[in-house]
């Protein structure tokens, strides 16, 4: 009897330790962000991306550049919400404003017209190297001009109208400056999560001031411990695995799957911010361009065969891109500063890796077009003087 009463104890004592070594594996987990399983298999897809690469590189020049980039780590910056830290690799150079840097053609005089290119991760160059960015192209097509990247990856064109605030606060030079946008803005101020003048990771931060704010209090601590013993961490980690499924595939959290408003919403806010980024430059002597980016949303037929759909948004989401894009175009028809790339790259060719991330050969396109408009606009101001 006593051996049996033996047994029971310590198989109870054996399972109460494993529970509570799972509990703390849990706690860790939740600590990390380990757990976070969208950002994970999004990563793991990300890096896979190479292989659909189309461009004068290697395999392993492919691999190599998109690993730098997953490399790269970002930090709070006030107002603009991140930027990334400088970083120094073979495909990929940060300096130390948090901008993507190139080779310039030439050495330029500090009083030589510079044109500043804002934008999200497109712009920013994913899927190509520091001389593969739309940036560079464009100065290496325009070299009397001291160019600057000012894209930044998951940044909405309010983001970048804080941006440039920071700039001319700091009596940076303004001669051009162009917006490139359209993705980003529908992406993130479609979600109903996110405000219109908000970004994606308002969340994420809040927490972590929660978190700090907490584990500055006696009772936070007492509390924590006491879900290490109780296994709150199990329970806490099972709902955040149920909310990150839940987030893949609920389309309510998608406004702009069944809210028609909040369409003109997300169109009319990325016009009020160009407006706002066009009034401020043109104030302080530049010239500003809106662009219109394309997006595999728009151009369908430019998928990759291989591309993997799971990087889609939900199905609600697929025409509803279209849908204000041509709510943009309506609204700035007739506008000289405003002009509609989105239908560039539809030439039938695999140029997109993802839904709106292109290599090198696309960025030529685009900086192409950007470039022969800001040439015809000096030669309208030239014949106009």
């Amino acid at each position: 009897m006593r051996r049996a009463v033996r047994i029971i104890v310590i198989n109870l004592l054996v399972f109460t330790g494993l529970l509570l070594l799972v509990n703390f594996l849990c706690f860790l987990a939740l600590s990390t962000g380990i757990v976070n399983t969208s950002a994970r298999k999004s990563h793991t897809k990300r890096t896979k991306k190479y292989t659909l690469l189309k461009n004068e590189h290697t395999t392993s020049y492919n691999k190599k550049m998109m690993e730098e980039f997953w490399q790269l780590k970002s930090e709070y910056v006030p107002y603009i919400g991140w930027s990334k830290k400088p970083y120094r690799g073979a495909t990929v150079n940060i300096d130390e404003h948090g901008d993507r840097i190139h080779q310039p053609p030439k050495e330029l005089p500090v009083t030589a017209p510079s044109v500043r290119f804002f934008g999200g991760s497109t712009m920013w160059g994913v899927g190509a190297n520091d001389e593969g960015t739309i940036p560079a192209i464009f100065n290496a097509l325009s070299p009397q001009f001291r160019v600057h990247n000012h894209g930044e990856a998951g940044f909405n064109s309010r983001q970048s109208l804080a941006r440039l605030v920071n700039l001319i606060n700091q009596q940076a030079q303004l001669d051009w400056v162009i917006f490139y946008d359209g993705h980003n803005d529908i992406a993130n101020l479609c979600r109903k999560e996110v405000g219109l003048n908000d970004h994606v990771r308002r969340q994420q931060i809040n927490q972590g001031l929660q978190q700090y704010r907490l584990r500055s209090n006696k009772k936070y601590i007492l509390k924590e411990a006491a879900k290490i013993v109780s296994y709150g961490y199990i329970a806490a980690l099972i709902k955040q695995l149920k909310q990150s499924e839940a987030l893949q595939e609920d389309h309510k959290l998608y406004k702009c799957c069944y809210d028609e408003q909040a369409l003109e919403h997300t169109a009319d806010q990325l016009i009020a911010n160009w407006q706002l980024a066009r009034r401020i430059v043109e104030d302080h002597g530049g010239r500003f361009l809106a662009c219109l980016q394309p997006s595999a949303y728009i151009n369908h037929q430019s998928l990759f065969p291989t591309f993997e759909g799971s990087d889609r948004k939900p199905s609600c989401m697929l025409d509803k891109h279209e849908m204000i894009y041509r709510i943009i175009r309506k609204k700035l028809e007739g506008e000289s500063w405003f002009y509609d790339l989105s239908h560039l790259l539809n030439d039938h060719k695999e140029y997109y890796m993802d839904m709106v991330h292109v290599s090198a050969p696309a960025n030529k396109i685009i900086a192409q077009k950007i470039a022969a408009l800001v040439a015809a606009t000096q030669n309208m101001i030239a014949d106009e003087q």
